[in-house]
């Protein structure tokens, strides 16, 4: 990819901060004819490329979160 490439997709970042790289994907696929990437691929030249960092969302349960949980977590480390 170009320095064109690395400019749109840090336009679209700052424009999208909780965008998705599928959804980056796409805009760029739209823009520019025959580009054919894998996720992968893009992810890679996104962090090494245009020096970007992602954050994966983590889900915990419900019960990890309940108060009595959190307190008894703070006395084990107490």
């Amino acid at each position: 990819l170009t320095d064109e490439h690395i400019q749109f997709l840090t336009e679209y970042f700052d424009e999208n901060l909780q965008g998705y790289i599928l959804e980056a994907v796409e805009e760029l696929t739209k823009k520019i004819d025959n580009l054919d990437m894998k996720k992968t691929k893009f992810n890679e030249f996104m962090i090494n490329g245009c020096n970007l960092s992602f954050k994966k969302v983590t889900f915990w349960p419900e019960t990890r979160q309940k108060e009595d949980t959190i307190k008894e977590r703070l006395k084990v480390l107490l």
